[in-house]
């Protein structure tokens, strides 16, 4: 069911939704992010669709993990089914946006040191 905060998600209007959660044709993924400022840590959504029925929301606020994971909600329904392919360009996306500035920079130094070797 279509509900109003879901027009946060970037290109994502009650016609697509309808689309690509009861379809039967293609999945979707939608984002919605706020990035991170100096008082606030940001935080990044990710709805997916898989057009039949399945809706999950994967967030980047957790209570387990802080910045080094996600949680998972299943929206309105039992479970959804999800390729590995997009299953893992989401879990990409949710870590491109949790790195730090020092994950960044311990990143660009193991490249270089390895290139160094």
């Amino acid at each position: 069911m279509w509900k109003k905060e879901y027009k946060k998600f970037k290109g994502l209007n009650k016609k697509k939704y309808e689309e690509y959660r009861y379809g039967l044709n293609n999945q979707g993924v939608f984002v919605y992010e706020e990035r991170p400022t100096i008082d606030h840590s940001g935080i990044m959504e990710i709805m997916y669709l898989d057009s039949d029925d399945g809706c999950l929301i994967f967030s980047s606020v957790n209570d387990r993990f802080e910045d080094h994971g996600m949680q998972v909600r299943p929206i309105d329904c039992q479970w959804a089914d999800i390729t590995v392919d997009t299953l893992e360009e989401i879990a990409n996306t949710m870590d491109d946006f949790l790195m730090t500035d020092e994950d960044r920079l311990n990143q660009h130094t193991k490249l270089v040191d390895d290139y160094r070797e």
